[in-house]
C-alpha cells in the first residue's frame, strides 16, 4: 500500500513538472533564441539538429526563420547549456 502511495506522489510531482514545463516553453522556439540563450552561433545548432533531429517534426522553416519543436529545444537547451557550464568553470 506504501508502494502505490509513493508512486502516486510521484506520479503526481512529475505531471506538475511537465506542466510547469509547457508554461515556460512554448510549442515553437526560433532557432536564433536558442543560440542567444546558449551562446552557441545559429550554424553550430542548426548543424547539430540535421544530424540528430528529424525535419519537418523536429524542426522546420516558417516565414524564413528556422522554428525547433518544444521537445527538440529542451534538448538542445539542456545540452548546450551543461557545455556551457564547464566551460565557465575552466
Amino acid at each position: 500500500m506504501n508502494d502505490y502511495y509513493n508512486y502516486m506522489e510521484l506520479k503526481s510531482y512529475l505531471l506538475e513538472i511537465k506542466s510547469m514545463l509547457n508554461l515556460f516553453l512554448p510549442n515553437k522556439i526560433t532557432l536564433s533564441f536558442i543560440s542567444d540563450t546558449t551562446g552557441k552561433s545559429r550554424q553550430t545548432i542548426t548543424q547539430y539538429l540535421q544530424n540528430h533531429f528529424e525535419p519537418k517534426v523536429d524542426f522546420w522553416k516558417e516565414n524564413g526563420k528556422i522554428y525547433v519543436s518544444q521537445a527538440a529545444a529542451f534538448k538542445l537547451l539542456r545540452r548546450y547549456k551543461r557545455w556551457k557550464a564547464v566551460a565557465d568553470t575552466k
